[in-house]
């Protein structure tokens, strides 16, 4: 249907329609932890200071690219007293390149550009991706997605047209450097290597030994960060199995929020002490793994659902509970964590 079309008009398209979409966020107010948490000049990390703090302090969790970036904005744009409007309007920027950025990853991968259009659409308007983009804290998870896309179309470009000759390429090594990136920016982008594995088996199968090989050396940053994320992690009570419970639990909640967002508000208050109470944890838990396990069974018949599946978890992983983080004591789940998991939806249209 939009074979004719050229790609760059329809990614002017998607970009314009974020922007059109989201632009009433820009008069909206900072909420309450906005300015408690990143922007309270009596806050531990202030927008005024040496940017170089940034990168030698951890807060609580460790994004000094992040903080470096809204340093500039407000030096820039927000001069004196805090104006929210020009960090609302990074987000609904950032938000709009991703759009674009998945649009032309997904072109790419399926060579069909009504597909990899209306995969841009689904990840551009999804009820799901409001939060991250209305909520100025949260330009961390719509930055290092950013990142995240850069160094998947890198890669896979690479692949396209270096297929053997990856390691010593500029292309692969520069998916290095925004992956690194992308775990500066917020941490979560730790699970980008795991993303091109299963994009590799699905689209590009001849490879996968040799893309498996090549991510060890990512493995570096990878265990950097997450040497950051267990040293700043708080304590738990949560038991080992429950820990499973909840992980089953939260993984339902985001495809049930995916597949039928509903209710459009946020949810919060879903502490682990109260999944782990909750009897519906067991049956999720358990709907999870025979949904696993049959697409495990059923990946050669349906690669798309299952390579969805996968991306979905995969994105989601690092916030299921198995490992605790700081924002467990006010809710195990929050729409903002599925941000990136968008990009498994859009896996199915082709």
């Amino acid at each position: 249907m939009l074979e004719t079309v050229n790609k760059k008009y329809l990614a002017c398209i998607l970009f314009t329609a974020s922007v059109l979409i989201f632009a009433r966020t820009i008069q909206y107010d900072a909420v309450w932890d906005d300015a408690r948490v990143h922007f309270n000049p009596a806050n531990q990390v202030k927008m005024d200071q040496d940017v170089s703090a940034f990168w030698t302090e951890n807060s609580g969790m460790y994004i000094p690219l992040t903080y470096t970036t809204w340093a500039l904005v407000k030096q820039f744009f927000s001069a004196g007293n805090f104006n929210p409007a020009p960090f609302h309007l990074l987000n609904v920027i950032t938000h709009s390149i991703n759009a674009v950025l998945l649009f032309y990853l997904l072109l790419l991968l399926f060579k069909n550009k009504t597909a990899a259009f209306f995969g841009g659409v689904l990840f551009l308007v999804h009820p799901i991706q409001v939060e991250s983009i209305a909520w100025i804290s949260e330009f961390r998870g719509l930055y290092s997605t950013f990142f995240c896309l850069i160094s998947l179309l890198l890669f896979f470009k690479q692949q396209e047209t270096g297929k053997n000759q990856l390691f010593f390429s500029k292309g692969y090594w520069l998916a290095l450097v925004f992956y690194i990136l992308a775990l500066l920016a917020k941490p979560s982008g730790i699970v980008l290597p795991l993303i091109i594995l299963v994009l590799s088996w699905r689209y590009y199968k001849e490879q996968l030994n040799q893309v498996a090989k090549l991510l060890l050396t990512w493995l570096l940053p990878a265990v950097i960060f997450i040497f950051l994320l267990m040293v700043k992690n708080p304590e738990s009570n949560v038991s080992f199995v429950q820990r499973f419970l909840i992980a089953g639990y939260t993984l339902f909640f985001y495809i049930q929020k995916i597949i039928v967002p509903y209710p459009l508000v946020a949810c919060y208050g879903y502490t682990p002490a109260v999944v782990a109470a909750n009897f519906f944890s067991s049956i999720a838990f358990i709907l999870c793994i025979s949904i696993f396990i049959l697409l495990i069974i059923k990946r050669n018949k349906f690669p798309d659902v299952f390579t969805a599946f996968l991306l979905v978890f995969i994105c989601v992983l690092p916030v299921l509970g198995f490992i605790p983080f700081a924002y467990q004591a006010h809710s195990t789940v929050a729409d903002r964590y599925a941000y990136m998991a968008l990009i498994g939806p859009a896996m199915l249209l082709p």
